[in-house]
């Protein structure tokens, strides 16, 4: 599969990813923990990783449909490449406040929350492009090892930050996250333009979101396979 250069950089960018968001759980639980310390209410600590938790699963949700008409709408390779741009800056952020010692609950839930809502809209658009770098007849193979891949280094992560606190903090932890998410985001550079069928004619409008949105759930309801 790697033989495929376009494969290559979406498979690197994607692990990337993955890996930074890895790092990025434990390092944000870590954290909420101190601030729960250090604003002497340590008894808070489970409610804020709980408030983590939201902050991660809301967008999912929410975004994950945004990201579609998106998707619709638009170059794919732009809508990932933005995507990405959000959860670096967002990165970014956090590790900087993070250092300086301003970080808070707020702070923190916010980092988390762009991060996520980045990750929910450039889903479609990761797995639209998968399939415009590939073969059709590699596509099966190009799933496996990406979905492989990303299971592998979700573990990994976590592990690397787990190590990694010890020597330089949880600062330092997210400024990792952060170098490598940018990293990530330049590996999609060399992606090709990946426009939407049609040219995007869809009207982008809310009432075209929402034929869009709907569109997305008759289409299973009349495709039985």
């Amino acid at each position: 599969m790697l033989r495929h250069s376009h494969y290559r950089l979406l498979w690197g960018g994607q692990s990337i990813a993955f890996f930074g968001i890895g790092m990025q759980q434990l390092a944000t639980g870590w954290l909420a923990v101190l601030i729960a310390v250090e604003e002497g209410r340590p008894e808070l600590a489970p409610l804020y990783i709980g408030l983590m938790g939201l902050a991660r699963g809301v967008p999912s949700i929410a975004f994950g449909l945004l990201g579609g008409v998106l998707t619709d709408w638009y170059d794919r390779r732009t809508v990932l490449r933005l995507s990405r741009v959000a959860i670096a800056a967002s990165a970014g952020v956090l590790a900087a406040l993070t250092i300086a010692g301003r970080a808070n609950i707020i702070v923190l839930m916010a980092g988390v929350l762009v991060a996520a809502v980045g990750m929910s809209i450039g889903g479609p658009a990761q797995q639209v492009m998968l399939s415009r770098v590939v073969p059709p007849g590699a596509l099966v193979d190009a799933v496996s090892l990406s979905q492989g891949t990303n299971q592998t280094v979700g573990l990994i992560g976590p592990l690397v930050a787990g190590v990694l606190i010890g020597p330089i903090g949880v600062g330092g932890v997210m400024a990792v996250n952060a170098a490598s998410t940018v990293a990530g985001m330049l590996l999609l550079l060399g992606l090709p333009a990946a426009p939407p069928e049609g040219g995007g004619s869809q009207s982008r409008s809310p009432m075209g979101a929402l034929r869009s949105l709907m569109g997305g759930f008759r289409y299973p309801r009349a495709s039985p396979r």
